[in-house]
């Protein structure tokens, strides 16, 4: 690459129009930058990828250049203090960065495009610069079917209908790095709140999924109001957009003023219990301050992102769920980061290739530790001083420190060493923080001492502490720990009690379900919680095969999580169960095996994939979508694909099927299969 040209260089503005072509997956557009030169120079680039340009102009003239396929370059002496425009007519075919999705399954309203620019890099749709140091105000037009909605970065300021197309016009009026351009493109309705400070905040949703509306966005304009608050910065965009897309990579992204995020975190009430979507919520908010309005200078200084964004998400569940919710998430983490330690090494906080784990949870333990060291009014003060001092530019962790240090008057340099240097993680400290703050967690640490002292039978001293408290979260936890030495008396007493989070506990921890324990083991299938259902729905399926038509009538139309967790049991089960519904039973397999198709979510995908391969056998179509699923864009889903296809080209039979399918595919899905048969 070339050298940075960012020190002569200094773009202020840019005035994008994108026409999105779905039926090729293309990318029509036009941008002028507007950039002062700084000093005397005698080049300017952007980075674009396999692109074509049809214009380019400086100042409204012709211009040469260079088109190497991965930047443009500009051959031309610049004088330093002047301001320039420069205008480029494009069009690409993104190979990442924009993902067009369920064109051509013939499934109407399925048909979305996004873009993802973490980590993909925007330059593959619109010219632009890969570096989050270079902050550019954009402004966005994208040209689409009128029958779509289109949802981006700043305020929508008009719609205007050309044809048979409309064009959706946004404005930014602060600048932002290019990674965090993004639209969405669907069909989609949606819905407006204000915050306490009269920011819109939409909401868009799936016109099929009015009725899961409000538990997906469940407390959304409280956690906005706790941010402002927490942060004591007010929201520092126009507006702020969440819309849900079909096959994202990620839980979420950030994008400014617009995040993006899974439909899988689109749900209903019950699922609302299991997995909701307020943790996602609060962090892709918590971003627009940490990371879109500051935002790193590189990923030595990641912390900055994603560990202030987890903390922060922390502290919003913390006001809406209580401080036992706050507190015992941090010692779910603290174990996870203590058995990474203890099995694969820690890791710094500095490191730039520290995994998640690191960066999110064990960047959430830093902030916790360091709010504490420094009490919370410095605390909020030197939150306060960072984000103003570094608004709309970029910091390093020894800037937010010398902030923090000057707001506290307390030295960083003693947790700097111990909790961004250091690779371990201190795991007893982090024990006796949570024992101090939550006296559940210090019964349950006491009493763990107190069992692992003991030689003999631990029930009654499980028992006497069980009374002693009134915690949900504490009963879970020993419910976990220790449901194999508690006795069928006791478990049934648990499950008398009533408490859905504890009934789930002895839902999942159970083995085997015996006979006296039946008759409480059924009321799980009442429980409102599709993870309780299918975890009972299984166990009293596999110990009582006398009553398995009961239970499948029970569960019968039950969809469950997003994923359709409980659906794909039943069908499962009731392909399973002789003299069940056996006149239905090939159309319960054709749905079962449906669910491998792209029209679907990946995660239902992978999941129809398990059944199928557990309990059943493929059909060619089938085996058509795993090869096609090896190319998906998603890292977690394709690698699963293609871990399962090299499992079945070991077997003889499916290998000489893969192959006559294979012919059958269109090149585009077919890289991964080549590269196998080639290499056999």
């Amino acid at each position: 690459m070339l050298a940075q040209q960012f020190p002569a260089v200094d773009f202020l503005h840019a005035d994008i129009a994108v026409e999105v072509n779905a039926a090729d997956k293309s990318v029509a557009g036009a941008v002028t930058y507007t950039f002062k030169v700084l000093r005397d120079t005698d080049s300017v680039w952007l980075n674009a990828v396999d692109m074509s340009f049809s214009r380019v102009r400086l100042n409204g003239r012709k211009v040469d250049y260079e088109n190497d396929g991965k930047l443009i370059r500009l051959a031309k002496k610049l004088k330093g203090g002047k301001t320039y425009e420069l205008s480029l007519q494009y069009t690409a075919k993104p190979r990442q960065a924009v993902y067009f999705i369920g064109w051509g399954d013939g499934i109407p309203g399925n048909n979305q495009v996004w873009t993802q620019g973490q980590g993909k890099y925007s330059s593959h749709w619109v010219p632009s610069i890969d570096s989050m140091t270079e902050k550019v105000e954009f402004d966005l037009s994208i040209t689409f079917d009128a029958h779509y909605e289109v949802a981006a970065n700043g305020k929508l300021l008009h719609t205007t209908l050309e044809g048979g197309r409309k064009v959706w016009k946004f404005d930014m009026q602060q600048p932002m790095s290019s990674y965090l351009l993004a639209f969405a493109i669907g069909k989609y309705k949606k819905q407006t709140l204000q915050s306490t400070g009269s920011t819109p905040i939409v909401l868009y949703y799936y016109p099929a999924d009015s009725l899961k509306t409000e538990p997906t966005y469940r407390h959304s304009r409280r956690i906005f109001d706790i941010l402002e608050r927490e942060t004591g910065v007010p929201y520092p965009w126009q507006v702020y957009r969440q819309v849900p897309v079909m096959d994202f990579m990620y839980a979420g992204m950030e994008n400014t003023a617009c995040t993006i995020f899974s439909d899988g975190y689109v749900i209903d009430s019950v699922a609302f219990k299991d997995r909701n979507y307020v943790n996602i919520n609060a962090h892709e908010l918590a971003h627009q301050w940490f990371g879109n309005l500051v935002t790193e200078v590189s990923g030595d200084h990641h912390w900055l992102h994603e560990g202030f964004a987890t903390y922060y998400a922390y502290l919003a569940e913390k006001e809406i769920f209580g401080e036992e919710y706050f507190y015992w998430h941090l010692y779910d983490t603290a174990r996870a980061l203590d058995q990474m330690s203890g099995e694969e090494g820690g890791e710094a906080l500095i490191n730039p290739g520290a995994g998640s784990l690191t960066f999110y949870e064990k960047g959430a333990w830093a902030l916790f530790m360091l709010h504490e060291l420094v009490g919370d009014k410095a605390f909020k003060a030197g939150m306060r001083s960072y984000l103003e001092k570094f608004a709309y530019r970029n910091a390093t962790i020894t800037g937010f420190l010398e902030v923090m240090e000057a707001a506290s008057g307390v030295s960083m340099e003693a947790f700097r060493a111990e909790w961004l240097e250091s690779s371990e993680f201190p795991y007893r400290k982090a024990l006796d923080e949570l024992a101090a703050k939550c006296s559940s967690i210090g019964r349950f640490l006491s009493l763990q001492e107190e069992i692992t002292a003991l030689s003999g039978p631990v029930e009654a001293i499980i028992r006497q502490n069980w009374e002693q408290s009134n915690s949900v979260r504490w009963r879970e936890a020993v419910v976990e720990s220790y449901y194999n030495v508690m006795s069928e008396d006791f478990i049934k007493q648990i499950l008398r009690q009533g408490e859905l989070k504890v009934r789930q506990a002895v839902a999942l921890e159970t083995v085997q379900v015996s006979p006296a324990l039946k008759a409480d083991y059924e009321s799980l299938l009442a429980d409102a919680s599709y993870v309780t259902k299918e975890a009972a729905l299984y166990k009293l399926w596999i110990y009582f095969d006398e009553d398995r038509i009961t239970y499948l009538e029970q569960c019968r139309d039950i969809r469950g999580l997003p994923n359709r967790n409980l659906r794909m049991l039943w069908l499962t089960l009731a392909l399973l169960t002789p003299g069940f519904d056996e006149e239905h039973k090939p159309g319960y397999f054709d749905e079962l095996s449906a669910y491998t198709s792209p029209q679907y979510n990946f995660e239902i995908r992978q999941l129809a994939f398990e059944y199928l391969k557990e309990a059943f056998s493929f059909t060619d179509t089938n085996l058509k979508d795993l090869i096609q699923a090896t190319v998906h864009h998603s890292w977690q889903f394709r690698g699963y694909a293609r871990n399962l296809l090299n499992e079945l080209l070991g077997n003889e039979h499916y290998q000489e099927r893969i192959r006559a399918i294979a012919k059958e595919l269109k090149e585009e899905d077919l890289g991964y299969l080549k590269q196998k048969l080639t290499a056999e």
